[in-house]
């Protein structure tokens, strides 16, 4: 009859039910620790990541600039050059100007001591 009076008055449904309760909660404490865990260790990896990502950033900035320097002073030495060359094509066809042959090329020595 003590079994028949546990039954009728529901304390051991509520006994089993408590015990699943039980492994539910230690089931999602578990779930929780690990996700906790597992959200530590992808911060980790990804701030990591970012921190190798950031310097091959500012690497690749760094060689860009260094390319854009050399870029610039490959400019300026190309106008240089073509500034020279359109001087001369222009000399020779507007004004009938020839560059001197080298015997006819006279050097005039240059005394500074008679300058002062």
């Amino acid at each position: 009859m003590n079994t028949a009076a546990r039954v009728l008055s529901g304390s051991f449904f509520i006994f089993r039910m408590y015990r699943g309760v039980f492994s539910l909660r230690s089931c999602g404490f578990s779930l929780l620790i690990f996700a906790v865990l597992t959200s530590s260790l992808s911060l980790v990896y990804l701030k990591t990541l970012q921190r190798d990502l950031y310097s091959q950033l500012q690497s690749s900035q760094q060689t860009y600039e260094r390319l854009q320097r050399q870029w610039s002073q490959l400019l300026l030495e190309q106008h240089t050059l073509i500034a020279s060359e359109r001087i001369q094509t222009l000399a020779q066809q507007k004004l009938n100007m020839i560059f001197p042959q080298e015997k006819t090329i006279i050097l005039v020595p240059h005394d500074r001591s008679k300058q002062k």
